[in-house]
């Protein structure tokens, strides 16, 4: 005969199993969305660098530090003044875009740095649904242009 604490253990090892479930699938979903974003702003860079220099006042490069990136990372950088240098990262189980800004307004003063998070999730049909700060959902180009329209700001 089942009683209470049999009926909670076996609620708890359900809703365990659905959290580790829900994991794996936005591990899944985010390694392979990392990929596409990639791709997208390396594409709306090279777009940028080709038709819009004079509002970017230098080339936008990427991963092009001494410092060679991980495969979940990707540094974006200006650097004429204002300097801005940017490190996207996938957060390690890829529940989150990790966005870390240096910036730096003459060539005497100091980098000034924020962190912001995009939020990942997986909606109910399986589909990866991207967040911003604000809970309002992202498409990928939306994404890109969030990142890379800081640039074209000064």
């Amino acid at each position: 005969m089942s009683d209470w604490i049999d009926k909670y253990l076996y609620d708890y090892q359900e809703q365990a199993q659905q959290q580790e479930n829900r994991r794996q699938a936005l591990y899944a979903l985010g390694q392979r969305y990392w990929e596409s974003l990639g791709a997208v702003i390396r594409r709306d860079a090279t777009k940028l660098n080709a038709k819009a220099m004079s509002l970017l006042k230098s080339e936008i490069e990427i991963n092009k530090r001494s410092l060679v990136p991980t495969s979940d990372e990707l540094n974006v950088d200006r650097l004429a003044f204002p300097a801005i240098r940017l490190t996207i990262r996938l957060d390690l189980h890829a529940e989150s875009i990790k966005i870390t800004q240096s910036r730096k307004e003459t060539p005497e003063s100091d980098y000034d740095e924020s962190t912001e998070r995009l939020q990942l999730d997986v909606s109910r049909e399986g589909q990866l649904v991207i967040k911003d700060a604000n809970g309002k959902r992202l498409t990928i180009e939306e994404v890109s242009q969030y990142i890379l329209g800081r640039f074209l700001k000064e």
